[in-house]
């Protein structure tokens, strides 16, 4: 009968509770009864078969279960600097989560706006010769043709895909946690964030719809000029007047954004 010998307790719990593993655990991959193991951590002997079956499930020379149990050592705290207060109109991160939600009312006033704009240029369009004047010189007078089918198809995908863009590009500024705005780090902080993101989503909203009847505006001016049979030509007014406002109306998008969060109370 194999006598026992003496082992370090401290030693074979240490280096089961090193790998987390239970005292069932280490019986089991032993091949030992769980009293077997019990007996061993508490009383410090065993005898040559056990300490060989353990020494082998914990993957260890036999010798080593007679060393000193191995010291812990606490790692160290790791102190977060201070986070660091950005100038304005510099970009803040967002978090992971932070990610495009446009909202149902949104979406439907775009998805409305793209649609009423598309039966207009379908109906319009109907009624445009087969060839269309497209190109027009500074004083009206056509210089290029297009066919109708071209006319109409492609300024219902201006229409579609310039708000797209816009809703990209903020989306994109999302994913990668950065958007800039200005006072960036007060408003885009956690009390703060989910108001200006909304916002945000609002602006760009509105920017949209401008962009499309922008589009729509662009189509009447191509339609009207067609009007009169062999005679294409553009009202030169009309076109003046409709980029004014275009620009006006832009300029006044980025007025807006800028007073929206311009303060950021100390």
């Amino acid at each position: 009968m194999d006598t026992a010998m003496a082992v370090s307790r401290e030693r074979i719990k240490a280096l089961r509770e090193s790998r987390a593993w239970s005292q069932a655990h280490l019986a089991e991959a032993a091949s030992l009864s769980l009293r077997t193991v019990q007996r061993v951590e508490a009383e410090g002997t065993a005898s040559a078969e056990t300490r060989l079956a353990i020494a082998a499930a914990l993957d260890v020379q036999v010798d080593d279960l007679n060393m000193p149990a191995p010291v812990v050592v606490e790692p160290l705290a790791i102190v977060e600097p201070p986070p660091v207060r950005m100038p304005a109109c510099e970009a803040a991160p967002l978090p992971r989560a932070a990610r495009l939600d446009p909202g149902a009312f949104n979406v439907v006033a775009m998805l409305a706006a793209f649609t009423a704009s598309l039966l207009y240029m379908m109906w319009r369009g109907s009624s445009l010769p087969t060839e269309v004047a497209t190109h027009f010189g500074v004083g009206g007078d056509v210089n290029g043709h297009l066919s109708r089918d071209a006319v109409v198809t492609g300024m219902a995908l201006l229409a579609a895909l310039m708000p797209t863009a816009l809703w990209v590009a903020l989306d994109w500024r999302l994913k990668r946690d950065r958007v800039k705005i200005p006072n960036a780090d007060y408003w885009l902080e956690a009390p703060r964030r989910r108001e200006t993101l909304a916002y945000l989503v609002r602006h760009t909203m509105w920017l949209s719809l401008v962009v499309i009847a922008f589009v729509t505006f662009g189509f009447w001016l191509i339609a009207s000029a067609n009007t009169v049979a062999g005679h294409p030509s553009l009202d030169m007014a009309s076109t003046m007047a409709g980029v004014a406002v275009f620009v006006a109306a832009i300029c006044a998008w980025i007025a807006t954004l800028g007073l929206r969060f311009r303060h950021a109370p100390a």
